[in-house]
């Protein structure tokens, strides 16, 4: 109760402040827009913290972000397709950096501190698993006829599998049981006349 909260807009009609407004206390956060108002350039919380952003604009994309202490995030993107293709921020006043590739419009691999995860699909573009280095974290599999998922296994040798009913609804969540050597369900699902679960 006795709470009311105000907001100013600039002339691009961008949020530029938001106040707070009880009965022991006052709180404002403000943001300032690019000089084409279409890109967030400032940001500053109740506590005085300010975030700022810088963009390339005629490209759209966000080139840096610093923080209240002055850390400043970079970003690198493709100059063909603007993906992002590298992110650096300090840690502990050291430069921790990701690279990421890309193949057919999709994320090939990302390598952060000598080590490369790399994502694997198949040939209608689903992923079927990631791995790092020569391990594989994660492998997925898939019916051929429904592009259904089927079965995923992680590195650790845990399988999960799904069984689906004609109208390709999960019924059933298995999971495999090493002592026993076979599937056990896990969930079963039910579904209404209305198709609801």
């Amino acid at each position: 109760e006795g709470v009311t909260y105000q907001f100013a807009y600039d002339d691009f009609g961008n949020p530029r402040q938001a106040v707070v407004q009880g009965n022991v206390y006052r709180m404002t956060a403000t943001s300032q827009a690019t000089a084409s108002g279409a890109y967030v350039e400032r940001v500053t919380d109740s506590a005085g913290s300010t975030v700022t952003y810088a963009y390339v604009e005629d490209r759209g994309i966000l080139s840096s972000v610093t923080d209240p202490e002055g850390r400043v995030t970079t970003y690198t993107h493709d100059p063909q397709t603007d993906a992002l293709t590298g992110v650096s921020t300090p840690v502990d006043g050291r430069p921790l950096s990701l690279s990421y590739s890309y193949a057919d419009d999709r994320l090939r691999s990302i390598t952060h501190h000598g080590f490369t995860y790399t994502f694997r699909y198949d040939d209608l573009g689903q992923a079927t698993g990631v791995d790092v280095g020569n391990q594989a974290l994660v492998t997925r599999s898939y019916d051929p006829a429904s592009g259904r998922l089927l079965q995923t296994t992680y590195g650790n040798g845990d399988r999960e599998s799904w069984v689906y009913d004609a109208l390709d609804r999960v019924t059933a969540a298995k999971v495999w049981n090493e002592t026993t050597g076979q599937e056990d369900v896990r969930f079963r699902y039910g579904y209404d006349a209305s198709g609801n679960l």
